[in-house]
């Protein structure tokens, strides 16, 4: 208990105004798409079911949880902070993730990293996932050139079939045009979208939102 209060008031004074800030645009969200908004949850002392994927550790520290139900898919949504190793360095990072029931749980599971700036931040991919290999080169055909410079896909590689089922072509297009920086998970029925930009708006969430139901309908529709 003493590692975590340390923990949470070195995150409160390193980012205290962002957190605010974030927060205040978190609960307009939730207010606007009549989603409830509990604020801050403990994965260790509260009796919820805490959000998965790559950024689940023991030493996360979760803010502005919200659920809600959209055009039939259940959502949550969460503001995440993390300090954890890269290398000699600790590195610190909020994300904010979204969270989306699939209606089926049989699609392999799938990584796609942001390249460019945001690349950093998904060092620890490798780390949680040390099964996925970096699939580019075997699932996108020459013409996904914008989804081959935005994004490494990982996967494991006996799951390449499966893959190529669910990256179509109107996948592969709608995906470069509507996520990129953003991350995005495929991992035991659920489809994470994670936000990693410090200045987070109700526009970003309210586009998130929109392009994350996309993918979730095109995954559903998929045959694997």
């Amino acid at each position: 208990m003493a590692v975590r209060v340390a923990h949470f008031r070195h995150m409160v004074r390193r980012f205290s105004p962002q957190l605010r800030i974030r927060a205040r645009t978190l609960k307009t969200f939730a207010d606007t798409m009549s989603f409830v908004h509990f604020g801050m949850v403990s994965q260790h002392d509260d009796d919820y079911d805490a959000i998965r994927g790559f950024t689940a550790s023991i030493t996360h520290l979760d803010h502005d949880y919200i659920v809600g139900t959209f055009e039939g898919y259940n959502f949550r949504i969460v503001d995440r902070f993390d300090s954890y190793k890269h290398g000699t360095h600790s590195h610190e990072q909020l994300w904010c993730i979204m969270e989306i029931d699939l209606q089926t749980n049989t699609l392999p599971q799938l990584f796609l990293a942001p390249t460019g700036r945001e690349e950093g931040e998904y060092d620890k991919v490798s780390t949680a996932f040390p099964h996925l290999q970096h699939i580019n080169d075997s699932v996108l055909s020459n013409n996904a050139v914008e989804l081959h410079g935005r994004y490494q896909i990982l996967a494991r590689p006996t799951h390449i079939a499966d893959i190529e089922q669910v990256l179509t072509p109107a996948v592969i297009t709608g995906i470069a045009t509507r996520f990129w920086p953003h991350g995005l998970e495929l991992n035991d029925g659920k489809l994470y979208l994670y936000i990693t930009q410090h200045r987070l708006t109700k526009t970003v969430l309210e586009s998130s939102l929109a392009s994350g139901l996309w993918l979730a309908e095109m995954l559903d529709g998929s045959k694997v």
